[in-house]
């Protein structure tokens, strides 16, 4: 983290507020980045917000109109998935948040043409209706191997933003126990 900072020429009491990923990921790694940034936060006195990892996935895509299919990889042949859609200018989680396999997911979504980012390969994309046939197609965002389907800081930074610029928002504002995980009715301002 102290080489993040020197990297990105900041001092820690330049920070004027903090985002962390809130999962789904691994036990370990979201238990220290939650433990990390809550520290940090408190230390520095300033607003934490949790952002759903698979909202971090979605972001770099809501500039599009599509729905969007945010997976991630779950393990298991699991996949963890979420779908949004643009409601009123913002972006709305649509539903409960998925733990299914590709296979299931499939099943379930219809002809609708959406795009699907995130950990997803042509493989499994030809089992989902909506998803594209091949990788070049419009609809398909592919995955992100270049951050090892960990979303990377900017994508973070960016989920995060609108977040901190609401400092009354209980939903975005982790509180001293617990992290709420957000509200299917939550919107997402793109």
């Amino acid at each position: 983290m102290a080489r993040l900072m020197v990297q990105q020429h900041l001092a820690p009491a330049s920070l004027t507020g903090l985002a962390v990923s809130l999962g789904p990921g691994s036990f370990t790694g979201l238990r220290t980045g939650l433990s990390t940034a809550k520290g940090l936060a408190l230390a520095l006195k300033v607003p934490l917000v949790g952002i759903p990892t698979l909202e971090v996935t979605a972001c770099p895509h809501m500039t599009q109109r599509l729905p969007i299919w945010a997976i991630l990889q779950a393990g298991r042949g699991r996949i963890c998935a979420a779908y949004y859609v643009r409601q009123r200018g913002h972006w709305r989680r649509q539903g409960a948040y998925l733990l299914t396999t590709v296979e299931a997911l499939g099943e379930q979504v219809d002809d609708t043409p959406a795009l699907f980012c995130g950990e997803i390969d042509a493989r499994e994309a030809s089992l989902i209706p909506s998803a594209p046939r091949r990788r070049g197609d419009r609809r398909h965002a592919g995955s992100h191997p270049a951050s090892g389907g960990i979303p990377g800081r900017d994508r973070l930074g960016a989920a995060g933003q609108p977040r901190l610029r609401q400092p009354g928002d209980p939903v975005a504002h982790l509180p001293a126990s617990g992290c709420p995980i957000s509200d299917p009715d939550e919107s997402i301002d793109a």
